[in-house]
């Protein structure tokens, strides 16, 4: 008895010692590719700028507000709100740096790295097979680029990981421990709820945790963690109530095309249906394959690629449902998450799936490695996970051009129309008049200038985007090439046909920007 207890002993502290060199591998993998791809400029979407002044108005007393057209602040909700308040927090304490918000991005995703190995190991009971695929997250190269910019989703992707692992804590526990004397359930309860804070898609994991425990019958434990969810999103939902800020995802539902609003809206079934079929193939089919593998290029589909698509779809279910104690939960999460795509606006492609890109690589890879296993293991008693996982590691290869990308991507200088543009904001910024600003990408413009901003009104009637710059009472509109279609096809046929109610103040060349001053006064009286 002693002998046995002495060896079990011995191979704990093997296993121990074996995780925390794989812990250890999985940081200097990480390490030594951050470094590499790390790209010090701020990215130019206008997402990561609305944060960054949504962030700088909770800094500057101003709450979870906006600097509306007016000059004063106004309750934000276009965005949740999380996000912003782990900016302003981390500012708060190591100062007004964005360089240290970006590597802030980049500790959440090796958290992830690493949350990733032990939620996998334990569904596949296997370190091997835990650790290939967790390198194959460490180089996915666009979990990579979203780490090193200010952008919601490597925060999003750490604390649903989180929440997972405090679930399998959760379960862990003799069922003789009452659930509100574990810590893992707060910490369970208080990581989803700020994943949901963080990006609405969130709702996903507390119904499907929810449901996990119900399928699970354990009732109060389902109740309790549904409800407390509740409660603490309770101030939230009371505060956009009170202020009458409404959600923005139900009206997509029936949107064409939101940069095209002149395209209508979706009338008929068979124009749904039409958009189910369309997000299937972008976010699904061609969608699941680019999200694993980088470098594959879905803009012209092919049968190849749609037959490859089929596959790791097919793949992903055997994975879930091999995970027996967890099929219901990892399914309806998946489900839940489809379901919202679908039903989203087209033209995405697969920018709302990167964070559920751990998930489709485990449940693909492990529904591989169970098929394969039961084909050959009757006639080849000797195949190993070792070989599934060399096999997988090898594919990492795959990973090499696409992290190439990324790293060129970073070493690049900021293209010409941005400097143009960024160079007219600070010009304005010098002057420090309270000015407002109508021009593409007014976050953008904001951030640089400190000016009041305000985008153009889509639309093709010229009549009713100049109504727009009177009604706003703006005073500049910047005619820019950052590459947008709706610069020529509404701004400038406007001022094209207007031209008389501009004249230009700035005009860059290479490419040619200007930053024209708007007659407001004639264009009242035309």
């Amino acid at each position: 008895m002693k002998k046995t207890s002495r060896n079990n002993r011995g191979k704990v502290i093997t296993n121990n010692k074996n995780i925390w060199i794989i812990i250890f591998i999985l940081m200097v993998i990480f390490g030594l590719i951050y470094s590499q791809i790390y790209d010090q400029k701020l990215d130019m979407n206008g997402d990561n700028f609305n944060y960054l002044l949504l962030s700088k108005n909770i800094l500057g007393g101003h709450g979870y507000s906006t600097f509306s057209v007016d000059g004063t602040y106004k309750p934000a909700g276009w965005f949740p709100p999380g996000y912003p308040y782990i900016l302003a927090t981390t500012q708060f304490f190591l100062g007004d740096s964005v360089n240290g918000l970006k590597k802030l991005n980049g500790l959440f995703f090796l958290l992830s790295i690493i949350l990733f190995f032990f939620i996998t190991k334990k569904f596949s009971k296997n370190h091997l097979f835990a650790f290939s695929i967790s390198v194959l997250l460490a180089l996915n190269s666009g979990l990579l680029r979203f780490s090193t910019i200010v952008m919601s989703e490597i925060p999003y992707l750490f604390f649903v990981l989180l929440t997972i692992y405090s679930l399998l804590k959760v379960d862990e526990q003799s069922e003789e421990t009452p659930f509100w004397k574990s810590r893992w359930f707060y910490l369970t309860a208080i990581s989803s709820i700020i994943s949901f804070y963080i990006r609405g898609f969130g709702i996903t994991l507390i119904l499907a945790l929810t449901l996990h425990w119900l399928i699970s019958k354990k009732w109060k434990l389902s109740i309790a963690y549904l409800l407390t969810n509740f409660l603490l999103y309770l101030p939230y939902f009371i505060r956009n109530k009170v202020y009458g800020i409404k959600g923005r995802y139900a009206k997509m539902i029936f949107v064409d095309n939101p940069w095209r609003p002149e395209s209508g809206g979706i009338n008929t079934v068979s124009e749904f249906w039409d958009k189910i079929i369309t997000n299937t193939n972008d976010i699904i089919v061609y969608g699941f394959p680019k999200v694993i593998f980088p470098s594959i290029d879905v803009s012209e589909p092919t049968f190849i690629l749609t037959l490859f698509g089929i596959a790791i779809i097919c793949l992903t279910l055997v994975g879930i449902w091999s995970v027996k104690k967890y099929r219901y939960f990892l399914g309806s999460f998946l489900i839940f998450n489809v379901g919202i795509l679908l039903l989203w606006h087209t033209g995405n492609g697969v920018r709302y799936v990167w964070p559920l890109v751990g998930f489709i690589i485990f449940a693909s890879f492990y529904g591989l490695y169970i098929i394969i296993s039961k084909l050959l293991n009757q006639k080849n008693q000797q195949l190993t996970i070792k070989y599934f996982a060399l096999g997988f590691l090898l594919l990492g290869f795959f990973h090499i051009p696409s992290i190439k990308k990324i790293k060129s991507q970073a070493q690049m200088e900021l293209h010409p129309a941005y400097e143009n543009y960024f160079k007219i904001a600070k010009t304005l910024k010098k002057e420090g008049k309270d000015y407002l600003v109508v021009c593409r990408k007014p976050a953008l413009f904001s951030y640089y200038s400190h000016s009041r901003t305000s985008g153009y009104r889509y639309t093709l009637d010229d009549k009713e985007l100049i109504q727009q710059l009177i009604d706003i009472n703006a005073d500049y509109v910047v005619l820019e090439r950052l590459g947008y279609s709706s610069t020529p096809r509404y701004l400038i046929p406007a001022i094209q046909r207007n031209h008389n109610l501009f004249k230009s103040v700035i005009h860059l060349k290479e490419p040619d920007t200007y930053l024209l001053w708007f007659d407001k006064e004639k264009a009242k009286n035309q």
